[in-house]
């Protein structure tokens, strides 16, 4: 059964000792690369990246409704969003900018609300996102910096990059 807000997903358990669960980790079932559409864990939400007039449109596919919510404002030439698995927030890479805005979506009084929170610098050139199965880190392709940028989700902040991971990195994905 699921609760309201909770993502699709498989449970991992790790027991320890004598039987003793260590460990439970939830984990997104769905992809965790990035284009520039992203579709949440249950099928709700689509986003789509329109680097045409630097903003992300979401729109409720639910039942083929195909019914747009908002048009979010981002920085500049936005490329590839990806959803955390429980589609509470959403993240953009924004190419020009060197930037990766975070996308909170809330329910509010009349529905879902939606407002860009934060810009995380991050390399020249953003354009690729993954997110690890269980949400907590999403990694950043910096195409002219070479390198990836890796965030915590939870405070949205880089907390490592890796350089040197060839040229022009565009592309990431993360499997389950």
């Amino acid at each position: 059964r699921r609760t309201r807000g909770e993502s699709f997903g498989v449970s991992i358990e790790r027991f320890g000792g004598k039987g003793k669960l260590v460990e439970a980790v939830k984990r997104f079932a769905g992809p965790t690369s990035s284009q520039p559409i992203a579709l949440t864990a249950d099928d709700a939400l689509l986003a789509v990246a329109n680097a045409d007039n630097n903003s992300v449109s979401i729109f409720d596919v639910r039942r083929d409704a195909n019914r747009k919510l908002a048009e979010v404002p981002v920085q500049r030439e936005p490329n590839g969003v990806a959803f955390k698995p429980n589609g509470r927030k959403l993240y953009v890479a924004n190419t020009a900018s060197g930037t990766v805005t975070v996308i909170r979506t809330r329910s509010g009084h009349g529905g879902r609300q939606y407002a860009a929170r934060k810009h995380i610098t991050v390399g020249t050139e953003p354009y690729g996102l993954a997110l690890t199965p269980n949400g907590r880190k999403l990694y950043v392709t910096n195409a002219r910096s070479n390198s990836v940028s890796v965030i915590d989700t939870r405070s949205d902040r880089v907390i490592k990059t890796i350089t040197n991971v060839g040229f022009e990195p565009r592309d990431i994905a993360i499997t389950n």
